[in-house]
């Protein structure tokens, strides 16, 4: 499995010269990638137990 890309840290040009539209676009970038690590944890989460439940379990 490999690991979801992570956003680099804010890059000092970057916050030097930066506008509004950027930041508000850098923002929904961390958002969506937040949400999607949120969704395959839980999906982790799930498999784990799944995969770890002992016969009686499952009846």
């Amino acid at each position: 499995m490999t690991r979801p890309p992570i956003l680099p840290r804010l890059d000092p040009a970057f916050a030097a010269h930066a506008t509004v539209a950027a930041v508000d676009a850098q923002i929904a970038r961390a958002q969506h990638a937040a949400t999607v690590a949120d969704d395959q944890l839980r999906e982790l989460i799930l498999l784990r137990a799944r995969l770890t439940r002992t016969p009686e379990e499952t009846r």
